[in-house]
């Protein structure tokens, strides 16, 4: 279940002070936005929040070659366990956002 709340925890906003000006705020979900289920994800701020887990986004870093992608530092807890993680977050070319961590990646589109 880690895994799945992880992915969820993949997410991102925009941290203060984050090197992108651009604000990724809002819910996104893999799949069907009018029942997202697990695979919801809401960014607010510095925090990214999943199906069961929530994650505190720090040190935004911008990476060279990547102009819009942002590298984050995570501080994540769900189901009864702490971890730390970096998170790399970038738009998708389908208007969502593409996440990545060590061994995980996927496509989040936005709902509206």
């Amino acid at each position: 279940m880690r895994v799945l709340a992880f992915s969820a925890a993949l997410l991102l906003a925009l941290a203060p002070g984050a090197v992108i000006g651009q604000s990724f705020d809002g819910t996104y979900a893999i799949g069907d936005c009018a029942a997202p289920g697990d695979g919801a994800m809401t960014l607010a701020g510095a925090t990214i929040s999943f199906y069961e887990s929530a994650c505190r986004l720090s040190n935004p870093t911008a990476l060279p070659g990547f102009e819009e992608a942002v590298m984050y530092d995570a501080n994540c807890a769900g189901e009864g366990e702490i971890w730390k993680e970096k998170i790399l977050i970038m738009p998708a070319l389908s208007g969502g956002l593409v996440v990545v961590t060590p061994g995980w990646a996927s496509i989040y589109e936005q709902c509206r």
